[in-house]
């Protein structure tokens, strides 16, 4: 039976509090149950889809400064969230190449007016920078990077973040005697400065990095994709969270070794990989290796600011792998329809704004969709 409006409306409020980090453990907890029916996955695919667009795209008639005003002074303390299961299973596969190319901003759906505010604090756009009040005499800084591109990140013990698209960062603006602790939602490169008094932690909302000075790959979305840790050089520990504390036991990485924890189960597994393919996005490359189609289309939609809509049910259940570099989107799907996987784009003025794919092939104007093409 579909939400009725009440049940949506205390969803979206629910949803708004945990995309701004403002959610407890109990409504985080609430809100990981609630993903694993279909329709309320949908909603909040559309609503998170729509959390970093540009203010341009929907804001006409809306008093965002007014909005702002009501809402400054809120303290927002940075609670890691907590993903949600998500299927896999193996499927076909290809190889080839790919390329980056400008953002087009995607808009959610009617959101809750507590939605609506919330979202007014990004009217900035895609890439913003708050400073958050915490506890004590600390403050955390909040980095996001919206769709499309990459942003580079100093901090001041003199280690390097670099955070891709769709993600965001947080620290505090001074770190303490103790430790160097950051929390990051989806993904980043970390070049970690030697320090073997304060341990470097990268806390996810499912896993726990613990490292002194090294350089790896950080892969946690909360869009239920699984959670990965990739190490280049050094060592780290990974410990993950949510579960008994008897069954926490840290895992040790070398170099080249892959940490992922799968969201369906809970458990992890330790792979030796090419870390190029961890770490191509960093040089505008896509490396695909038996990955789920879903995560696939999620990882498109970030960079390329559309919507992907997966029309068939049976295509969750297949996989990919593909190396891109030069191809416009228009030629990766239809890389994906030689596999059998039909598409249908939906332009929107001179860019592409929604795809929308099926297992078997359908009809598609390639012509109107190189011409909107991003």
């Amino acid at each position: 039976m579909p939400p009725n409006h009440h049940a949506k409306k205390a969803f979206y409020a629910l949803a708004a509090r945990y995309l701004l980090d403002e959610a407890s453990a109990a409504e985080r907890e609430q809100l990981v149950q609630m993903l694993q029916e279909p329709a309320w996955r949908e909603m909040f695919d559309r609503m998170s889809a729509g959390w970093n667009t540009s203010a341009a795209n929907w804001l006409e008639g809306f008093d965002v400064e007014g909005e702002i005003e009501k809402v400054r002074g809120v303290v927002v303390r940075e609670r890691p969230p907590v993903p949600s299961p998500n299927e896999s299973r193996s499927g076909r596969s290809r190889s080839r190449f790919f390329s980056f190319s400008r953002p087009r901003f995607v808009l959610a759906t009617t959101l809750s007016l507590a939605a609506i505010i919330s979202l007014a604090i990004l009217a900035l756009g895609p890439r913003w920078r708050t400073v958050d009040a915490a506890a004590g005499n600390r403050t955390w800084v909040r980095q996001v990077n919206g769709v499309g591109g990459r942003m580079e990140i100093a901090l001041k013990d003199g280690s390097k973040v670099t955070l891709n698209a769709g993600s965001q960062l947080s620290y505090p603006s001074a770190f303490d005697a103790r430790s160097r602790t950051v929390r990051l939602t989806g993904e980043a490169f970390f070049d970690v400065a030697k320090d073997a008094a304060r341990p470097f932690v990268v806390e996810t909302g499912t896993l726990r990095i613990t490292v002194l000075g090294t350089r790896f790959n950080v892969r946690a979305f909360a869009d239920g994709t699984r959670a990965q840790v990739t190490l280049v050089s050094g060592k780290v520990q990974v410990t993950p969270l949510g579960r008994a504390e008897a069954e926490q036991a840290p895992v040790t990485l070398a170099p080249g070794m892959q940490y992922s924890l799968i969201p369906a189960t809970g458990e992890g597994e330790l792979h030796n990989v090419p870390v190029q393919a961890a770490t191509g996005w960093m040089s505008d490359r896509i490396v695909w290796k038996d990955e789920p189609l879903p995560d696939a289309m999620r990882e498109l939609e970030r960079r390329h600011g559309i919507a992907i809509v997966l029309a068939d049910p049976a295509l969750a259940r297949e996989t990919v792998t593909a190396r891109f570099q030069s191809e416009t989107l228009p030629e990766i799907f239809r890389l994906l329809e030689d596999l059998g996987i039909g598409h249908r784009f939906e332009p929107s003025s001179d860019k592409i704004e929604r795809v929308i794919l099926s297992l078997h092939p359908v009809e598609s104007d390639d012509s109107t969709a190189e011409t909107a093409a991003p």
